[in-house]
């Protein structure tokens, strides 16, 4: 080829594409020959279709799967991920079977948002060589996002493993301990992670919400400032800052915080329920049913907006819309709520 960029990648078909922006990848280059090697692709596969029982056939094919693989590169570098995931699909079939392959196959389907089959393909990597990093982390991060952080745990302590210097495997390995609620454990990866990028806020955070669910406030409070002064839009900072002044009796702050949080993120539904209990305790019950309104409509599974709306509601004589919210709490597994409609019904 006269594309030398391209010529790399038919050198080199199961390269692993790049986990990080593309947008500097030297592969790119090959991106102007792209259309044409998409109609030799063509070609190819309508003369393996034409003639199945050709004895060129199983030639054919693998050399098929070498092109699937090398399109399913360039359409990934071109973020394309989706488009990308049959061309690697089809590479496999072809018997090229190779962990760069599936790794590949992975990190399309990941980026294509198909994270349960991508968990499968990050597997079939890492049979074939269980020495990838990358490989471990991302499938730690397709745990991570669909709910099993136990099993994150175990990949991010091998991507840890294979680099004691992924700061991100620490932190996200930090964020799947919260999660099972071991906050020491928690800890010690903040620090880690800490120590090796002392300037980002998101682990000031991270550590911060640790020290907060361990009951440590003064610790927590100090992180989250630091979380504030490396990042003053992070809204998460302020919530959980609202909820620490609201542990510590400040509320003129609690409010001011849940405000901020609020302005820079209105879609965070919790913020709004701790608003309105806020509200509710001051006595301003109106105010506190609008935002336990707000945060049902983003969030319509939020126990304790209903549970909470449930009582304002009865604060303010409207028993039939508090009893409705208290089944629904009470179905939503607050117990709280189930004990509140024995007591209605008995009176």
């Amino acid at each position: 080829s006269a594309n030398p960029a391209l010529a790399e990648l038919l050198k080199q078909p199961y390269v692993t594409v790049p986990d990080g922006p593309a947008d500097k990848d030297p592969r790119k280059q090959a991106v102007p020959d792209f259309v044409k090697l998409m109609d030799e692709h063509s070609q190819l596969q309508n003369e393996i279709e034409r003639n199945p029982g050709d004895a060129s056939a199983p030639f054919l094919k693998s050399q098929l799967g070498i092109e699937s693989a090398i399109r399913g590169n360039l359409l990934f570098l071109l973020k394309k991920y989706a488009e990308s995931v049959p061309e690697f699909v089809r590479a496999v079939e072809s018997g090229h079977r190779t962990a760069e392959l599936f790794y590949n196959l992975a990190l399309a389907r990941d980026r294509s948002g198909s994270l349960e089959s991508a968990l499968s393909a990050y597997s079939d990597a890492l049979k074939l060589n269980p020495r990838l990093p990358n490989a471990y982390f991302n499938r730690a991060r397709a745990y991570h996002l669909t709910g099993k952080p136990s099993e994150a745990i175990e990949d991010y302590a091998k991507a840890l493993t294979l680099n004691p210097n992924d700061a991100e495997a620490a932190l996200f390995r930090g964020e799947c301990y919260v999660a099972n609620s071991e906050y020491e454990k928690s800890l010690e990866d903040f620090s880690q992670a800490m120590a090796l990028k002392p300037n980002d806020y998101r682990i000031y955070l991270d550590r911060g919400i640790a020290l907060y669910k361990g009951g440590n406030t003064d610790g927590a409070l100090t992180d989250l400032k630091r979380a504030l002064e490396l990042n003053p839009k992070e809204a998460s900072a302020y919530y959980f800052r609202g909820l620490i002044y609201s542990r510590t009796g400040e509320y003129n702050y609690e409010m001011e915080d849940y405000d901020q949080a609020l302005a820079l993120n209105p879609n965070l539904s919790e913020a709004y329920t701790d608003r309105g209990i806020a509200y509710y305790v001051q006595g301003k019950t109106s105010r506190a049913i609008e935002d336990f309104n707000s945060a049902l409509k983003l969030n319509g599974g939020d126990a304790r907006a209903y549970y909470n709306r449930g009582t304002a509601y009865n604060r303010v004589g409207q028993r039939p819309a508090a009893m409705a919210d208290f089944k629904k709490a009470c179905e939503l597994g607050v117990k709280q709520a189930c004990t509140e409609i024995q007591t209605q019904r008995g009176r």
